[in-house]
């Protein structure tokens, strides 16, 4: 049975730690007119488009920025993968001119858990799991969260609850 109590809840990112996905959280997901690298890798993006700079040619999400500044966190973090040195070093010049007050940034590789990054960082800080939340639109890694209780959402789910005013 359906339980659509949990459903109508609204997000709580008051006095919490949020963990922010980038691709398709902060920024939209879409690069060069597609969404999978036409060179037939697993991500959104190309080796070529990267060391072309293509992170420089997107704009944030103004609902996200808008979102972030009055959702009353206690702190937001960026987490987020890459697969490339040269990706990495963009998204951190990317996050300095859209999201300049997110200074705490994980940009991971790829084969690193985003749940395990989490987790670290609270032991590391001594948090409880109730501290945090995390919000990315990738389902994958939001099950995985959520399996070990880490309070989390998916973006669509915000788009209810906060208004661009």
């Amino acid at each position: 049975m359906f339980n659509f109590h949990d459903s109508a809840k609204k997000p709580d990112f008051e006095n919490k730690i949020v963990f922010w996905d980038l691709d398709g959280t902060l920024a939209p997901f879409r690069f060069n007119g597609h969404i999978c690298d036409p060179d037939g890798s697993r991500h959104s993006v190309s080796l070529t488009e990267i060391d072309d700079g293509i992170y420089f040619e997107r704009t944030p999400s103004k609902f996200m920025q808008k979102l972030l500044s009055d959702c009353n966190s206690r702190e937001n973090l960026v987490i987020t993968h890459c697969h490339a040195d040269k990706e990495m070093r963009d998204k951190h010049k990317w996050l300095d001119r859209h999201f300049p007050s997110i200074k705490e940034r994980f940009i991971i590789d790829e084969k690193i858990s985003k749940t395990d990054t989490i987790l670290t960082f609270c032991k590391s800080h001594n948090l409880e799991l109730s501290e945090v939340v995390f919000v990315d639109d990738s389902l994958h890694f939001l099950q995985e969260a959520e399996k070990l209780r880490i309070p989390c959402w998916h973006i669509s789910s915000l788009l209810d609850y906060f208004e661009l005013e």
